[in-house]
C-alpha cells in the first residue's frame, strides 16, 4: 500500500467565517496564551504539509504574516460558509491532496494528519473525515484536489452543506476516538477563558483588572462579586491602595493606637477581624500579600492595580474617555471588556456592561 508523502499535501486553514458567537471579532487574530489562535494550528502541521494557504474574508494582511502564500479569499461573497474555501484552496493548491482544517482548534496534534493518510489509503477513498467518537468532525479533513468541478457544480446549485457533498464521492472514517481534545474548538469567550493559562496560587484563581480612572471599575467588580457569590464562589479581593490611605478612622482606639507606634493593631468583632500591620521594610509585592490570605477558604482572587505585577487580567475600558488600549502594550491581558466591540482587537471582547457574560468568562477561566 503506497503512502501519502508530506510533499503531496497542501494544508488550508480556514478562518472566513463571521465569527457571530464572538462578537463578530476575527477568531483566527485572537490571541490565545499571547499567540494567535491560528499560530497555535500553523506549529502543528507546517513541518507535516508541503506548504499552507489560509482562507480569510477580511483582515488579509493581518493573515499575510503567518504564510509565504498570498491569503485566499472565498470566490463566493457573504460568508458562503467553509465549501467555498475548500473551493478556493483546490483550485490554488499545486498538490493531489487538500488538507482542510479550522483556525480554532488549538489542541491538534500530528497524529490527525497521520491517520487520516493512512485511512484514505488504506479505503481507497477520495475524502477522508475525521470522527471524534461521537459525530463527524466534516471541517478535519483530507481529499483530492481532483475533486474541484465536483465540488463547484455542487456550490453553483446552491448547496452548501458539507455532508451533502462528502456523500457523492468514495468517502472514509478517521476514528480519532483517542484524541478528542483535538476537536476543542473556540467560538464564545468562554471557550477561550477554558483554554486560557490560569494563574493560581495554591489552588486558588488569580485574576486581575485594569483601566483608568472613571472607567467605572469599582463598581463594576462589586457587582461581579455579587454575581459570583451566587455562584458559590469563595473570593477575595485585593486593592492596591494610594499612599498613606486609612482603613479606620481618628478617633476611634484602633486609630490612634496605631498612630502612637503600634507595629500591628487588631480589631475583632462577633463577625469580622482586621489586622492592620505596619510595613516595617518594603511594601510586600503582589504574590507575598497572596499570602497574607487564608488560602484554604478561597476560589478565587480579584485584583485591582498592581499594574506592572505578572497575572492575566481583564482590560476595561469606556470608549468615550478615549484612553488608550492597555492591552497593545501589556500581554497578560487576556481579554477586553468595552462599551463597543473592537472587531480588531486581539483578545476576547467583553460587553462592560453586562456582567453575566464577565462574570461567565471569569467562572470558565477558573474552573479548567
Amino acid at each position: 500500500m503506497s503512502t501519502i508523502s508530506n510533499q503531496q499535501i497542501t494544508a488550508v486553514i480556514l478562518a472566513g467565517g463571521r465569527s457571530s458567537r464572538m462578537n463578530g471579532q476575527d477568531k483566527g487574530l485572537i490571541q490565545l496564551n499571547q499567540k494567535p489562535l491560528i499560530q497555535h494550528v500553523i506549529e502543528v502541521i507546517e513541518n507535516e504539509v508541503d506548504s499552507i494557504l489560509i482562507n480569510a474574508n477580511r483582515n488579509q494582511k493581518r493573515y499575510q504574516k503567518f504564510t509565504k502564500n498570498p491569503i485566499i479569499e472565498d470566490n463566493i461573497t457573504n460568508f458562503q460558509g467553509p465549501l467555498a474555501g475548500f473551493a478556493k484552496a483546490m483550485e490554488v493548491a499545486k498538490t493531489p491532496y487538500l488538507l482542510v482544517l479550522p483556525c480554532d482548534c488549538p489542541m491538534i496534534g500530528v497524529e490527525l494528519l497521520a491517520t487520516l493518510k493512512t485511512e484514505l489509503t488504506k479505503q481507497k477513498a477520495q475524502i477522508c473525515v475525521a470522527h471524534d467518537g461521537n459525530r463527524l468532525q466534516p471541517t478535519f479533513v483530507l481529499l483530492k484536489t481532483d475533486l474541484l468541478s465536483s465540488l463547484l457544480t455542487y456550490l453553483a446549485a446552491g448547496d452548501r452543506k458539507i455532508d451533502l457533498w462528502y456523500q457523492q464521492h468514495t468517502l472514509a472514517i478517521a476514528d480519532l476516538s483517542q484524541y478528542q481534545d483535538f476537536f476543542i474548538n473556540l467560538n464564545t469567550p468562554q471557550d477561550y477563558a477554558s483554554l486560557t493559562q490560569i494563574s493560581r496560587i495554591k489552588n486558588v484563581a488569580i485574576l486581575g483588572f485594569s483601566a483608568f480612572s472613571g472607567t467605572g471599575k469599582t463598581t463594576l467588580i462589586i457587582q461581579l462579586i455579587k454575581y459570583l457569590k451566587q455562584k458559590n464562589i469563595r473570593l477575595a479581593y485585593l486593592k492596591h491602595g494610594h499612599h498613606n490611605f486609612e482603613i479606620d478612622h481618628k478617633g476611634k482606639d484602633s486609630y490612634e493606637c496605631y498612630h502612637a507606634g503600634a507595629e500591628q493593631v487588631l480589631i475583632s468583632s462577633a463577625d469580622k477581624f482586621a489586622l492592620i500591620n505596619r510595613y516595617t521594610e518594603q511594601e510586600l509585592g503582589l504574590f507575598a500579600l497572596f499570602e497574607q490570605l487564608n488560602l484554604s477558604q478561597l476560589d478565587l482572587i480579584l485584583v485591582e492595580g498592581f499594574k506592572r505585577e505578572i497575572f492575566p487580567k481583564i482590560e476595561l475600558q469606556r470608549q468615550a474617555l478615549n484612553h488608550p488600549n492597555i492591552f497593545e502594550n501589556d500581554v497578560n491581558v487576556i481579554a477586553f471588556a468595552s462599551d463597543e466591540i473592537l472587531i480588531e482587537c486581539d483578545r476576547v471582547s467583553l460587553d462592560i456592561n453586562n456582567i453575566k457574560q464577565i462574570g461567565d468568562f471569569i467562572l470558565a477561566y477558573m474552573r479548567h
